[in-house]
């Protein structure tokens, strides 16, 4: 919050857990049914976090490398039901871009709205097959790894961001970096920093044939429309 005073830039908070391996022996994940996980989900969505009244703006839930564990679909669950009482944005952690579609399997079983879920890290493997589908079955897209070569180079991730604005898909792509580490950021002497995504990327979308309305679409629009609650 303070963050946010002091600079005029909306940050959201996330409510929710990501895979398995981050709260295994930390947190009581493991032994919460799903009614107790939906309830502090949702006591976060709508009193406030840890007592304050800083409220989150968006579900997370995640699952582990090709699979999802017994604990996550509880935690998938839970945050679909939460969905359907709120009307919030659910976006998932995906391990290296697997198990996309058993997560919103789950998550349409507990009520979720698919055009209101993001399925993250997905440019992490990008197989044309899943990602097509996925967009078919309406949820975002989470392009969120951009510039980490390590996974997937920057010119294939082009190239199905083409490709599915080709397929009329351009609506259900988001684009981010997902930065969390000092090296990430230029102010420390890393790289590639925040302005990857506009300097480098975008140009690279614009020179493959993308117009610059549909850049504002992914930009902008796009993202807008996934975090703004339903009524």
């Amino acid at each position: 919050r303070r963050l946010s005073e002091r600079t005029g830039v909306h940050v959201i908070c996330s409510t929710g857990h990501v895979s398995e391996e981050y709260w295994r022996g930390v947190l009581s994940v493991d032994r919460s049914t799903v009614e107790e996980l939906t309830n502090d989900i949702l006591h976060d969505l709508l009193d406030g976090v840890d007592g304050t009244s800083v409220k989150a703006g968006v579900i997370k839930a995640g699952s582990s490398l090709n699979e999802v564990t017994e604990s996550e679909h509880r935690v998938l669950e839970a945050a679909g039901r939460a969905q359907t009482l709120t009307g919030a944005p659910i976006t998932t952690h995906t391990t290296d871009g697997t198990a996309g579609e058993e997560q919103i399997a789950i998550l349409m079983r507990a009520g979720a709205r698919p055009e209101k879920v993001c399925i993250g890290h997905l440019d992490r493997r990008l197989d044309w097959h899943t990602h097509l589908g996925l967009a078919r079955v309406g949820v975002y897209l989470g392009y969120d790894c951009i510039s980490k070569q390590k996974y997937e180079p920057d010119h294939k991730r082009v190239d199905f961001v083409l490709r599915l604005t080709e397929e009329g898909h351009e609506d259900r792509i988001l684009l981010s970096a997902d930065m969390a580490r000092r090296s990430y950021f230029e102010s420390w002497g890393g790289s590639p920093g925040y302005r990857y995504i506009i300097e480098t990327f975008v140009p690279r979308l614009l020179a493959g044939g993308l117009a610059e309305a549909t850049v504002h679409q992914l930009l902008v629009e796009n993202p807008a429309r996934f975090l703004t609650w339903d009524d």
